[in-house]
């Protein structure tokens, strides 16, 4: 009887599954090279399809592009920032490259300190695009330390498993981008009685996660009445870049005043662990950030580059949205500078652009969709004060190019 039964369930003939032996209608027929037919059901083909991603796709540490080509891409989408692009390159590579090595190497996370709108989460998430890993942001100022209402700091890998799709290989090779890391120092930088709940708290949560661990993370949707899945993700492989402003650090005892004071970006200083120590850095925290990396205020002349030659520029942006209604939109250099001088005296960096850009273009976008006829905005550095373009029909136009 046993083995009339192992007959029945035994893959032969048309209609039967490879692996389950089950004799359904609903069989994938699939043709192999050497011409033979596989007969798969939907439930095999679907266990195996999830073993394939897990196993096949995504695999940054065997093919990860070199130092020199993390660089480049990080120029296409980054205006200046030329040390710091260096650093986080070759500490990139070196990260991965350590997936290789075992456990014997200390992990490279990453520390950026610089002034708010400098480029911190836009280099990281250059990074993550770059290397074609998983990417997530995480406020730093939302953490609570363990028993403690809020999030706990565990909630970062969970959401680098749901922007993997749950490829559980794919997040063990991501990056969480730690942002506001400075907003979690210890209150006036040294030890208290009590406890510091969002600071030093934080930190000491985080020190198990950023150097290797394995953590239990909720996966699927939740479900009433169902038990709650779990799922086991190391952090070993998890590239941890941190950003803060750490307003304050570098600003001298004695401040200018007057004509003395200037408006001058100053040049970074290469900070080094004892200095973010010094401004309430746990001695832990640091020592799993081994790499530091200086930004620099961005200058006027890096705000005009800004607006114009990285991908998905803000100029580009308005052209592409007046292009619909019909209308050119050219700016002079003057303008661009006029656009720059502006966001700089606002000390908010390449964010202010965006503010300023908003407030010139929305008497200027109020009026496009009413053009009667192709024209041609032309944005001056007077028109940063009046908001208004200096218009030209395009057969105006079209004439003056024919009589010059």
């Amino acid at each position: 009887m046993e083995q009339k039964e192992k007959e029945r369930r035994r893959p032969s003939g048309k209609g039967r599954c490879l692996f389950c032996g089950r004799s359904q209608e609903g069989c994938l027929e699939i043709n192999t090279r050497d011409g033979k037919t596989l007969n798969l059901c939907g439930e095999c083909l679907e266990v195996l399809y999830g073993y394939y991603r897990q196993e096949h796709q995504r695999q940054p540490v065997e093919a990860i592009p070199t130092p020199r080509q993390i660089r480049e891409e990080l120029d296409r989408r980054v205006i200046g920032q030329e040390e710091a692009k260096k650093i986080l390159s070759v500490a990139a590579y070196n990260h991965f490259k350590r997936g290789k090595l075992g456990r014997g190497i200390q992990k490279n996370n990453i520390l950026l300190a610089g002034p708010s709108g400098s480029g911190k989460t836009l280099l990281a998430k250059a990074l993550a695009d770059c290397l074609n890993v998983p990417f997530v942001i995480a406020d730093a100022t939302s953490f609570t330390e363990a028993g403690y209402i809020g999030a706990d700091v565990e909630s970062c890998i969970e959401a680098l498993l749901k922007k993997a799709g749950g490829d559980v290989r794919a997040a063990e090779h991501g990056i969480v981008y730690l942002d506001e890391i400075d907003k979690i120092a210890k209150k006036g930088g040294a030890p208290g009685n009590g406890r510091d709940i969002s600071g030093e708290g934080v930190q000491n949560a985080l020190l198990k996660l950023m150097e290797g661990t394995t953590v239990q993370v909720r996966s699927g949707p939740a479900r009433m009445l169902a038990q709650e899945r779990k799922t086991a993700v190391k952090t070993d492989q998890i590239l941890f870049i941190c950003g803060g402003a750490f307003a304050g650090m570098d600003e001298p005892e004695e401040k200018p005043a007057g004509f003395l004071a200037t408006r001058e970006p100053r040049k970074p200083k290469q900070h080094r662990a004892e200095d973010f120590i010094r401004y309430g850095m746990t001695p832990e925290l640091m020592g799993r950030l081994p790499v530091i990396a200086s930004l620099s205020e961005l200058t006027s002349r890096d705000l005009v580059r800004v607006l114009t030659e990285p991908e998905g520029c803000l100029i580009g942006h308005y052209q592409d949205l007046l292009k619909l209604d019909g209308v050119a939109l050219t700016f002079t250099d003057e303008a661009l500078e006029g656009i720059a001088r502006k966001a700089s005296e606002n000390g908010t960096g390449a964010r202010g652009l965006q503010t300023v850009m908003e407030d010139l273009m929305l008497d200027i976008m109020y009026q496009a969709p009413e053009e009667e006829a192709p024209c041609v905005y032309r944005i001056t550095e007077s028109s940063i004060r009046t908001h208004l373009p200096e218009i030209t029909l395009l057969e105006e136009l079209q004439e003056q190019m024919a009589e010059g």
